[in-house]
């Protein structure tokens, strides 16, 4: 009875701690074609903080792969308006690995 007074125990603990990496984005996210977060992943992430607020919208565009666009937005103008404006200002400043933000 008197060693299970003294009796210790030691444990191991591993923690892998890194900073949450979420684009920022609050209208619209432009995903290009290499981008290292898809168009899916991108929806599940904007769905699970902010649910029914965005959706996708797919692009044959050479460099912009989707656009995540604010839900409001798209019913404020036609889609395909609102995607040539969002392609047009995304043109300039592109490479086909962005992610893209614009508010």
């Amino acid at each position: 009875m008197e060693d299970r007074k003294n009796y210790s125990r030691k444990a191991m603990l591993s923690l892998k701690i890194s900073e949450f990496e979420m684009p920022p984005m609050q209208d619209l996210l432009i995903i290009g074609r290499r981008a290292p977060i898809g168009p899916e992943a991108v929806r599940r992430m904007a769905e699970a903080l902010s649910p029914d607020q965005f959706s996708v919208v797919r692009t044959d565009h050479p460099k912009i792969e989707a656009v995540l666009i604010r839900t409001s937005l798209l019913q404020m103008l036609d889609e395909s308006v609102l995607m040539d404006v969002i392609v047009q200002e995304a043109e300039g400043s592109s490479t086909k690995r962005w992610c893209f933000a614009r508010s």
